[in-house]
């Protein structure tokens, strides 16, 4: 099941969106299977990686995913339904079969004992045959495997190229393999040298790999076609790996429990998180709203306010 979020702007001092610049479409049912039949070894959605990616096709719009044996299909947008039971939404169809997309671009000589995996798939906006992958091993796998992909489709034809895959300058996979989104150009001009793919997210994969975050994290690169060696990049965001963390108390000892004066056990819970935005002070500000039950029931209720102070 997909759901569909319409975006709706505003005039305001600064770009900021909020809930009130969203209104929910609606929902719709993806396919089970990816059409493949016989030539998918895995046609269908249960378990799949999930990802969705979109382009459009003669002015068409079409959602791109994988199946569970990680073939590369296409679906149309059947219209979405705000209120309906799951089994009455309306429910896509496959337009295009593609198949395997991605192995051998995968650099799986990098990718760790246990296989790899798509994390991301993005199409060009201004050559909708381009989409670019990120990979990274299953658990962890290396941080010298190649994160960036190039598959080229041809609609005409109903083929489909894997180009080669690529490593930024100097930049661990754990750092780049989650994702990828698009620039503004005015933006990329102004701060990237005009590069323009944004890639990165941080993830290192599946939770249950030690340290299985490598925070926010975010490169700018030009889209690549056919160049030898690393990425040249612009670094936008990044979150250091492998040492310190975000701030903590010296003292934190892990969990969400602590231990108050006189030994009473302490269990803290995040109710909610809220954000503003100071026009006087020009701030913007992000709060935290905990109940801290010292083990008596008297459990109350503090909010932590932080100014990012940009």
């Amino acid at each position: 099941m997909a759901k569909i979020l319409g975006l709706r702007r505003r005039a305001s001092q600064r770009t900021l969106l909020s809930q009130a610049d969203f209104t929910y479409i609606g929902s719709f049912r993806v396919p089970s299977a990816s059409g493949g039949g016989a030539s998918d070894p895995n046609p269908s959605l249960a378990f799949a990686p999930g990802i969705l990616c979109h382009r459009y096709v003669d002015g068409v719009l079409r959602f791109g995913n994988l199946s569970r044996g990680v073939h590369y299909f296409e679906f149309n947008h059947p219209g979405s339904a705000v209120e309906a039971a799951a089994n009455d939404l309306p429910l896509a169809t496959v337009q295009q079969y593609w198949g395997d997309a991605h192995s051998d671009i995968y650099d799986l000589a990098n990718a760790g004992v246990n296989g790899n995996n798509v994390y991301g798939m993005t199409f060009d906006p201004l050559d909708n045959s381009k989409m670019y992958s990120n990979f990274g091993g299953t658990y962890g796998g290396s941080s010298a495997q190649k994160a960036v992909g190039l598959t080229t489709f041809n609609d005409a034809g109903g083929t489909l190229t894997q180009v080669d895959s690529w490593s930024l300058d100097g930049v661990t996979n754990y750092h780049v393999r989650a994702g990828s989104l698009w620039i503004p150009q005015a933006f990329a001009n102004a701060n990237c040298s005009g590069r323009r793919l944004g890639v990165g997210f941080g993830s290192l994969g599946w939770s249950t790999v030690a340290g299985s975050s490598a925070g926010p994290a975010m490169y700018a690169v030009d889209p690549p076609a056919a160049e030898a060696g690393d990425l040249p990049k612009t670094r936008l965001m990044l979150y250091p790996f492998g040492g310190t963390r975000a701030r903590r108390d010296p003292d934190y000892t892990g969990g969400i429990f602590g231990t108050a004066a006189g030994g009473t056990s302490n269990t803290i819970t995040l109710s909610s998180t809220w954000y503003a935005h100071d026009q006087a002070t020009g701030s913007d500000i992000i709060g935290l709203d905990i109940t801290i039950d010292s083990g008596t029931g008297d459990g109350q209720t503090r909010t932590i306010t932080g100014y990012s102070g940009h």
